[in-house]
């Protein structure tokens, strides 16, 4: 018997809302400023760091995120409700940034002058929860859920999610580079066109909880 087939669009709209919540274009201007007055050499240390802790969470909300959802007893249909009205939050921020530093520049900067006490910033605040934060894990255990494919869809989610946080890492190699070709007007649109897609995503999600958790008002298409 053939291995299930893993749809086309399932990869295509996971991976692009893993890189629309990554952000990656904000997140580099974090990373800037979490390392700021550090070696380039301890730059791409954390860098590094950091990629392989976004690595560990992505590949553990996948892998164990179903079994932690039946665990505390809660529905999928519930979860996604949740989780998209989170991520259309996170995405309205993004769609109404005022600067190039993007929403989550504001909205971490806790973060950012707790993460420069510290020995490294790589794991904490930088990985979690800038990057791979509560919209991130969201979409994860939405994903798995949704995997039809069994443990091949697993694995081909899995290998997407290592591929971006080696994204990742390219991103924090370089990025004093890219913060002066991008400049803020370009960070800027580029962090709202990412808003754009979050928002749409998350309203998918919900429409999705609402027809697992009350079918009888939103018929399963």
């Amino acid at each position: 018997m053939p291995p299930p087939i893993i749809p086309h669009h399932f990869m295509v709209q996971f991976v692009t809302s893993m890189v629309a919540l990554l952000n990656p274009l904000g997140d580099f201007a974090l990373f800037l400023a979490l390392t700021q007055g550090r070696s380039r050499a301890e730059q791409k240390s954390i860098g590094n760091q950091a990629a392989v802790a976004i690595g560990v969470i992505m590949l553990t909300s996948l892998w164990l995120g179903r079994a932690i959802l039946g665990g505390i007893g809660i529905s999928i249909g519930a979860f996604s409700i949740a989780g998209g009205i989170v991520l259309f939050g996170i995405g309205l921020g993004m769609l109404n940034s005022k600067s190039g530093d993007s929403s989550k520049t504001e909205s971490n900067q806790g973060n950012i002058d707790a993460g420069r006490m510290k020995t490294s910033p790589a794991v904490v605040p930088l990985a979690i929860p800038i990057s791979a934060g509560p919209g991130v894990i969201t979409a994860l255990l939405v994903a798995s859920h949704s995997n039809e494919a069994g443990i091949p869809g697993l694995l081909a989610l899995s290998v997407a999610s290592v591929v971006m946080a080696g994204m990742m890492a390219v991103v924090f190699w370089y990025a004093p580079a890219l913060g002066r070709l991008m400049g803020p007007s370009g960070m800027q649109i580029t962090t709202q066109i990412m808003g754009l897609i979050v928002t749409a995503i998350a309203s998918q999600m919900v429409l999705n909880g609402l027809k697992s958790a009350a079918p009888m008002f939103i018929p399963p298409s």
